[in-house]
């Protein structure tokens, strides 16, 4: 079921202390945003908040990164059994990779987060601008998905990653349609060739969720509808 969102943070002067080990524990999806936003106060205005700087913003994601995984080595030994799972997402990778104290928290997520019940979703808009060590620690990543690349380093970058031998081309890379990727995963048995995934555009898929209440049967639900004749998905 769809949970009620609950605003921890609110502005004003009342704030509510909340611990890493409580956002990890209850349950319920948390979005943290060191930006700018924008809310309607009591008179419906809207105001805007203003962000934090760009390299505080980037240091606190980097040490909150480095919490919450070992807030999840310390909780969650027994997760896994449990079948409890805790999802991190990152919309852009180069704002959290780092190490502390020699400890890199997105390959040691890669390498030991199945066993803690944690997973780990990391996105970057520009893969040729990541510095090298970053770049590894992205492809090393089990699942990737890459979307339409703009520029033709880009495109070679995904290119080298898919193979040589697929059956995409590099116009095929660089126009893709939206919400459409290539993909390529790893599982136990070893490496699937790259494929082609659609992902719902948000603001549709978020009715579907309204209207069919689980995430299961708003899927069901989708893919029907976008499905053509030939079998082939939009």
């Amino acid at each position: 079921k769809m949970r009620e969102v609950r605003w921890l943070w609110e502005p004003s002067e009342s704030m509510t202390d909340v611990y890493v080990r409580d956002i990890i524990q209850h349950g319920s999806p948390v979005v943290i945003n060191t930006g700018a936003y924008q809310y309607k106060d009591s008179s419906g205005s809207v105001k805007t908040m203003p962000g934090v700087g760009g390299e505080l913003a980037e240091d606190t994601m980097k040490g909150l990164s480095y919490t919450i995984w070992a807030d999840v080595k310390r909780y969650g030994a027994s997760w896994e059994a449990e079948g409890k799972r805790v999802l991190m997402f990152f919309d852009e990778v180069s704002h959290i990779a780092h190490e502390y104290g020699g400890r890199d928290v997105i390959t040691e997520v890669v390498n030991e987060g199945r066993s803690f019940g944690c997973g780990m979703y990391a996105a970057t808009q520009n893969v040729d601008r990541l510095e090298p060590g970053i770049a590894k620690q992205m492809f090393n990543m089990p699942g990737k998905a890459f979307f339409s690349q703009s520029s033709q380093e880009n495109v070679e970058v995904v290119m080298s990653e898919i193979g040589g031998d697929s059956v995409y081309s590099r116009k095929n890379v660089h126009d893709l349609p939206r919400g459409t990727a290539i993909s390529t995963v790893k599982t136990r048995d070893g490496s699937v060739g790259a494929f082609t995934l659609h992902a719902p555009y948000a603001p549709e898929w978020k009715n579907y969720l309204v209207e069919h209440g689980t995430t299961k049967d708003a899927a069901v639900a989708y893919i029907s509808d976008h499905v053509k004749e030939d079998g082939d998905a939009w």
